[in-house]
């Protein structure tokens, strides 16, 4: 399979704001005191030292996110937003929010902790797939 239809830059772009969009999301100005306290009932841990590493991993992640959804967006033909979005919206729900649920309830997560982690995936998605389509 050939990726000629793929814009790199965007990829990187689009993976780069899902990365900073969680470093808002998990911050004061949103959600890290109900991320905290329910984390630290699932864990014991009140908080956790991060490694560089950990940052770095994630960017690769997410970057490799926002590829495989561009390559989705160009294998299907898609080229106008909202068919970006709800292809987005199927994909985190079906490959992130689904799995992400069943993981937490065989490890007793608290449904608050799933929810806040889920719908920063797909508010990721949903950017990324504008952003993807936008700049093809």
């Amino acid at each position: 399979m050939v990726f000629t239809g793929i814009n790199y830059f965007a990829v990187i772009v689009a993976g780069l704001v899902y990365f900073f969009l969680g470093a808002i999301w998990y911050s004061p100005l949103l959600f890290v005191k109900p991320y905290m306290r329910y984390r630290s009932l699932l864990t014991g841990a009140s908080d956790a030292a991060l490694k560089p590493l950990d940052f770095v991993i994630t960017a690769v992640a997410e970057i490799l996110a926002a590829f495989v959804l561009a390559v989705l967006l160009e294998s299907l033909g898609i080229t106008t937003i909202l068919p970006a979005i709800v292809l987005a919206l199927f994909v985190v729900i079906a490959f992130s929010a689904g799995i992400m649920l069943v993981h937490d309830i065989y490890n007793g997560a608290h449904v608050v902790l799933w929810l806040i982690n889920s719908s920063y995936n797909v508010v990721a998605f949903v950017l990324m797939a504008i952003i993807l389509v936008l700049w093809q």
